[in-house]
């Protein structure tokens, strides 16, 4: 699967692929002790394409990667589903770490919201789902455009 870099490992400053390169979202409290981007052709329910954290060493914002799925972060911003998809260029899980750092990530988006939009947001972390079969990740559904040897059925 084709993924794009936006916010290196460590980071304090979310970014967002623009048409011309990216653009500072928001700065935040915690850095991610992950890549964060997105996979390549997809569209989720929020009208961007599907989120996925990606572990392994730090790699630059625009770097693209060919990496298989192997896991989703259950997650909702605001009461809206905003799962992260998770691939791995280490071979780890690194599962501990995501788990630790969604709890704090939850907190972290509920004063962003009272700060930036001035509003009570509902966030919420439920999990992480290890996919059994690396190169189907069946979850990924309610895609507009189909991503290339992606299964499209959900279980």
């Amino acid at each position: 699967m084709q993924i794009v870099i936006e916010t290196s490992k460590w980071s304090f400053r979310k970014l967002v692929k623009t048409g011309d390169g990216f653009e500072t979202a928001f700065f935040s409290p915690l850095p991610t002790p992950f890549n964060y981007g997105f996979i390549e052709g997809t569209l989720g329910e929020d009208g961007a394409p599907l989120d996925i954290i990606v572990l392994g060493p730090r790699r630059d914002s625009g770097a693209r990667l060919d990496l298989s799925i192997i896991g989703r972060v259950n997650f909702s911003d605001d009461s809206r589903i905003d799962d992260k998809y998770i691939a791995t260029m280490d071979g780890g899980r690194h599962e501990i770490a995501i788990k630790v750092f969604f709890r704090f990530y939850v907190i972290s988006k509920f004063f962003l919201g009272l700060i930036l939009q001035r509003k009570w947001t509902k966030n919420s972390f439920t999990g992480v789902v290890w996919f059994e079969e690396v190169n189907s990740a069946p979850e990924i559904r309610n895609c507009s455009r189909k991503v290339d040897g992606l299964k499209q059925e959900y279980k």
